[in-house]
This record gives structure tokens, sequence and C-alpha cells, in this order.
């Protein structure tokens, strides 16, 4: 026993002379070990944070919507097929579709005190509000638009702050020129943390339209009860491809839902 303890208290003695003598090394292979268990921690923090954000998003005001676009890479607006008034007609008239818009975006001159640039303009129907749910985006101050907002807009959270979107900040009831004409602002929409999502510009279909008379829809977008979304989305995917006269899996368009997004 005397020996057991004599050898234990012998290689302690070794073991922390070592460790002293060796700093430097044993400072880098603690360092190491803390790293990993730190780096442990966060990749587990983050995915609980992940499934978090997706349980949350999957009970918001998207789940119930789908979205019809044309095929091609890039930002919605950007594909060169075509998506009608026909097109959401065949939407709107398919089972299960409680309702459906057409939704227009196009990058736009944007002129703030004679500095100009170009930012995405969204044309939709703001009765409907379908646009707004798909995004996930609310009210953040001032008001929503509504259909015959002529003359008005609501703007991404971005062109509230100096330096931003524009060298100075705007407020409720300035005025910013699209396209050369006047709008006044009438809202700001919440932050998405995306600077090109908080950078987009609102406006009523009849407005947009006027600006540009012979747009196609970027996207059409419809509502449906969630339980029955699988069936609706391929019920439309069917009729519009028939109303096309396309082939299966060679369609030039996507329907997809909120789910299917995710």
């Amino acid at each position: 026993l005397c020996v057991i303890n004599m050898i234990s208290k012998e290689n302690i003695i070794y073991s922390l002379k070592n460790i002293w003598e060796r700093k430097s090394r044993s400072f880098l292979t603690l360092l190491s070990i803390f790293i990993g268990i730190a780096t442990i921690f966060i990749f587990v923090s983050f995915g609980w944070g992940l499934y978090a954000y997706i349980d949350e998003i999957s009970g918001e005001g998207s789940a119930d919507k789908f979205t019809l676009e044309g095929k091609g890479f890039g930002a919605p607006g950007t594909s060169s097929v075509e998506l009608g008034e026909d097109e959401l007609d065949v939407v709107e008239g398919t089972k299960g579709v409680l309702e459906a818009e057409g939704a227009y975006f196009k990058a736009t001159e944007v002129e703030q005190n004679g500095v100009k640039k170009y930012f995405y303009l969204i044309g939709a129907d703001f009765d409907k509000q379908l646009i707004m749910g798909v995004g996930n985006v609310g009210l953040y101050k001032g008001r929503l638009l509504k259909n015959g907002d002529s003359g008005k807009v609501a703007l991404g959270y971005n062109y509230q702050f100096d330096d931003k979107n524009f060298p100075k900040g705007l407020n409720l009831n300035d005025k910013i020129k699209i396209e050369g004409e006047k709008y006044r602002i009438v809202g700001f929409l919440e932050e998405v943390g995306n600077p090109a999502d908080d950078a987009n510009i609102y406006m009523d279909i009849d407005s947009y339209e006027k600006i540009f008379p012979d747009e196609s829809y970027a996207m059409i977008i419809g509502r449906a009860n969630i339980d029955e979304m699988e069936e609706v989305v391929n019920r439309v995917k069917k009729e519009v491809r028939e109303f096309r006269d396309e082939e299966e899996g060679k369609e030039e368009f996507n329907v997809a839902s909120f789910q299917d997004q995710i």
C-alpha cells in the first residue's frame, strides 16, 4: 500500500512538473478541449433553434398558401414564362382553391432627392392580402395598402433609416419617386432581415398596371385549407398543365405549397 501511494504521489508530481514545464503545449491542449466542447454546444443550440423556427413559421399565415411561378432561376419576375389572367382563372376555378390573386414583381427606378437606385416594386390585390401572407410580413408603422390607393405606396423596413436604401431615411407621408412619378408613403412593413426584402416597394395592382400595362404576373398566389393542400396543389398543377397544353414532367411552371418551400 505504501509503495502504491508513493508511486501515485510520484506520478502526480511528475505529471504536474511536465505540465508546468510545457505550459504552452498544455495550454493549447486545454484550449482545444474547451473549443471542442463549446462547438458541440453551439451546434446543438443552433439545431434546436432551427427546429423551433420551422415549427413557428409552419403555423403562421403562409401555411394555407401556395404559389404558381414560371420556371427559371433568379428573383421573382425574371422568368420568361408568361402567366396571365387565363392562368389566374384556371387556378381560381380549381376545386379546393378558396381564393387566388396575381402579383407583379419588377426592378424599378426609385428616386429620392436626386439619388436614383433600382429596387423591386410589387403590385398586388391588397384587398385579398395574399401577397403579405406569403412573405410573412406584417405592418410596422402607418397602414397597409388597399385597392384604389392611387398615388400611395408602402415601403420595406429599411427605407426609414439613413444610409440604408438612401442617404436620408423616409417618414410617413413623405414622397418618393417611382419611374418619375411621386407617390406618398402610407406605411412601413416589419423587418424581414434580408436587405433585398426590406427594400421592396408595395403598390396596389391598378396603380402598377398604369405604369406597366403589358406585364405578365411574376406569380399567382392561392389559398386552400391546410389539410387539403397537397391534393389542391396537384389539382392546380394538372389543370394549368392541361390549359397550357404542356406535357407532364415538362411543365414550364412550378406549383409549390408553403410546406414545400420550407
